[in-house]
């Protein structure tokens, strides 16, 4: 039964489940491994693929493709998550480098980047900690601040 939830008897891609039914579909939908992510607003979900792209579903349905830019590779086999208003958020590294030094980007659909005015694709922050596994957006969280004026940290 496992053979089933992973797509072993059509080799490497991207299957996509029905949990219907329990099985695969018979044939990939793209044809090489990468990372994948699910909307949970919609019935969106996405999969990078070499090389540097990202294609964007509802169903079955092609929907759009994004491209990274082109001095950026995937960072880790593609890692990425849906973020707000149906963005994809996903991490890469600068081409020549090791896994060192990776960016998120925001990639938006061409409709709500002329909408707001805003970029297709922008850098959202770098991050040169320890190696991400993996990462999910979540919404703006209004934090309350703790510190209050004239307030010193003890030593």
């Amino acid at each position: 039964m496992a053979e089933n939830f992973v797509g072993a008897k059509g080799g490497e891609g991207v299957y996509r489940f029905s949990g219907r039914t329990g099985s695969v579909s018979a044939t990939s939908l793209l044809p090489g491994s990468g990372g994948v992510a699910a909307d949970p607003k919609s019935r969106r979900w996405a999969a990078t693929q070499e090389p540097n792209q990202i294609y964007l579903f509802e169903g079955q349905k092609l929907v759009d493709k994004y491209r990274l830019p082109t001095d950026k590779s995937f960072y880790r086999n593609g890692l990425l998550s849906f973020g707000p208003s149906g963005s994809l958020v996903v991490a890469t590294r600068p081409n020549e480098e090791s896994a060192k030094n990776v960016s998120l980007l925001l990639f938006t659909s061409k409709e709500f980047a002329e909408a707001t005015g805003k970029p297709q694709v922008r850098a959202l922050f770098d991050w040169n900690g320890e190696p991400i596994a993996d990462f999910v957006v979540g919404p703006p969280a209004q934090w309350q601040s703790d510190t209050k004026v004239g307030y010193k940290t003890p030593r």
